[in-house]
């Protein structure tokens, strides 16, 4: 499937911008072919040795590729600011996000009425319900020798929990998960537009539930949070918990499918893991370290200079996070998973002020993932002759995941 941005016009070099820094890249649709989408965007460093190049497309942007770069867009808002975080930019300040299209100070009172609740000391209920709930869709998918993982299991399990987590309904996943892929993975900007407008259509709502009849739930204090004594209005109620609910439904998802195809392909690591189960939790984490997926934008604040190179303000600069851990001044050998690395660092979950506020769960989702599978489904694999398509964008994702197993004394 390709997900470029339909029929964009090419935006015309700046001034500031040496020809020599121009390359035609999409991240909608990076083009060839591959299987591995870190080591696809790891090839851009190929093409652009100085470490930071200048794209047409998209209206227009740079992409820095070296990791020590990207820490500085991510940590350093007062030279990159969130107030942009889309390629290419939404343009409009009365639909910015709330938190993620803020900078400090601002942002950090609405961060922490999320934060609260995602900490590890406040995570022991959900961490049973994402067992329980990783144990019945294993023994459900047992049986039958088969699955298409993205669809039966990395697309479900995360998101339900999530959406019990904001108080919200599991079967409305089928309706949502489409617009949160169409957010992150838009076939046009007015694409992503129409997304965000029906997830605030259907937010609205239910905030409007939960003002008149307040929870237990994430989405009840989203929606009567207070900000230096003052009761956030229904608008930024919506923008807040639009960015939250954004947030839960892409992310894990895409995670777990990447992990997933990991250990079926390396039938020794699945074997560590269930002879030494004391590795999975460093095993989580140097996966999570491998398979990042996240290349969100910034907005250049002020002129200054990042690679050598002049961005002047206004610029949009697009950081893979997924480069940093694959950068080998930071991590040796990074192409190779060692669940026994002795330093696994990564900006998976962002970097700065904006990291991810659900990263503790996101490890728990995957590490029980990789329990209860393992348990029950020690050998897979993918199945002979499947095509693997991985959509790219700001957050990309496999689009299936075809396995196969033995079903011999299940």
């Amino acid at each position: 499937m390709d997900t470029s941005i339909e029929n964009a016009a090419l935006a015309t070099r700046p001034d500031h911008v040496p020809p020599h820094l121009v390359l035609d890249f999409d991240c909608y649709n990076i083009g060839g072919s591959f299987d591995d989408l870190q080591v696809a965007w790891l090839a851009l460093k190929e093409k652009a040795p100085s470490g930071i190049f200048w794209t047409p497309r998209n209206r227009g942007h740079w992409v820095v590729l070296n990791g020590a770069d990207i820490e500085k867009v991510y940590s350093d808002y007062s030279r990159f600011s969130s107030e942009d975080i889309f390629i290419p930019p939404n343009g409009s300040r009365g639909n910015a996000l709330i938190p993620q299209e803020m900078n400090p100070p601002a942002s950090l009172a609405y961060r922490s009425v999320m934060l609260r609740p995602l900490m590890p000391a406040n995570l022991g209920h959900l961490e049973g319900q994402v067992r329980k709930r990783a144990a019945h869709l294993v023994e459900k998918l047992l049986p039958q020798g088969e699955c298409e993982f993205v669809e039966d299991f990395a697309t479900v399990l995360p998101v339900e929990i999530f959406l019990d987590l904001m108080g919200l309904p599991p079967e409305d996943r089928s309706t949502l998960m489409p617009l949160g892929k169409m957010s992150t993975r838009p076939e046009s900007p007015e694409q992503r537009a129409w997304a965000h407008g029906e997830i605030r259509q259907y937010l609205s709502t239910w905030i409007d539930k939960r003002r008149a009849e307040p929870g237990e739930d994430l989405l009840s204090r989203l929606a009567l949070a207070s900000i230096s004594g003052q009761e956030i209005t229904k608008d930024e109620a919506l923008r807040f918990s639009l960015n939250i609910l954004l947030g839960g439904l892409d992310t894990v998802a895409n995670l777990l499918a990447f992990c997933a195809l990991f250990l079926a392909r390396h039938p020794a690591q699945r074997r560590q893991l269930i002879e030494r189960p004391e590795l999975l939790k460093p095993a989580t984490e140097e996966l999570i370290r491998r398979y990042g997926m996240v290349a969100v934008g910034r907005r250049v604040a002020t002129d200054t200079e990042l690679c050598g190179v002049q961005l002047r303000h206004g610029d949009m600069v697009q950081g893979p996070t997924m480069l940093y851990g694959m950068d080998d001044s930071i991590v040796s050998d990074p192409l190779m998973v060692d669940f026994e690395r002795k330093s696994c660092p990564h900006m998976t979950f962002g970097s700065g002020p904006h990291i991810c506020p659900g990263q503790h769960l996101a490890r728990k989702e995957v590490q029980i993932f990789m329990e209860e599978w393992l348990k029950s489904i020690p050998d897979f694999s993918v199945r002979p002759g499947a095509s693997l398509e991985i959509e790219t964008g700001l957050v990309g994702g496999l689009i299936s995941l075809n396995l196969i197993w033995n079903t011999n004394g299940a």
